[in-house]
């Protein structure tokens, strides 16, 4: 599971708390049309550590990966991967950095190997 921190770092530590995980999220919020989609205070997950986001329909666990991917602009917060922020980033640019995601609804292409469509 990943890890909450429930204390807010000061200026000074900031940088060295966002460059301890892998992922690190600050303040993080979607609201859409007055709904709070997304709400994480702070959320830091581990460099080589395998996690996963689960929750019921609603939760904003798509919401999340669309925030952290670049899909989805936030409301509030900051984001960082490997140590640099990524806030405000392209998708196109947040890809090429190796952050990923996979789509719900399945596309397959006829002229792909079945590796090659995963």
């Amino acid at each position: 599971m990943a890890k909450y921190v429930d204390f807010r770092p000061t200026q000074v530590n900031r940088e060295v708390w966002s460059k301890r995980f892998i992922l690190f999220v600050e303040d993080l919020t979607a609201v859409f049309d007055g709904f709070t989609a997304v709400d994480i205070p702070m959320l830091g997950i581990e460099t080589g550590k395998v996690r996963v986001v689960i929750g019921p329909n609603g939760a904003g666990k798509t919401t999340f990966c669309d925030l952290v991917s670049g899909k989805t602009q936030s409301t509030t917060g900051r984001v960082f991967f490997d140590g640099v922020e990524i806030t405000g980033k392209a998708e196109s640019d947040i890809a090429l950095m190796g952050i990923g995601r996979k789509f719900q609804t399945p596309t397959v292409f006829d002229s792909l190997t079945t590796y090659e469509n995963l």
